[in-house]
C-alpha cells in the first residue's frame, strides 16, 4: 500500500480554492499536524 505525503494531499485541497468550505476544512485540519 502506498500512502501519500500529507503536504502533497493538502496541496490538492488548497487547489480547490477558498470558496470550497469542505476543502478549506481539510486544509485547516492538516495544518494542525504541522503546528507546534
Amino acid at each position: 500500500m502506498r500512502i501519500a505525503c500529507l503536504q502533497h494531499v493538502k496541496r490538492d485541497f488548497v487547489d480547490c480554492g477558498k470558496e470550497d468550505k469542505d476543502a478549506q476544512e481539510v486544509v485547516d485540519i492538516l495544518n494542525r499536524f504541522y503546528r507546534e
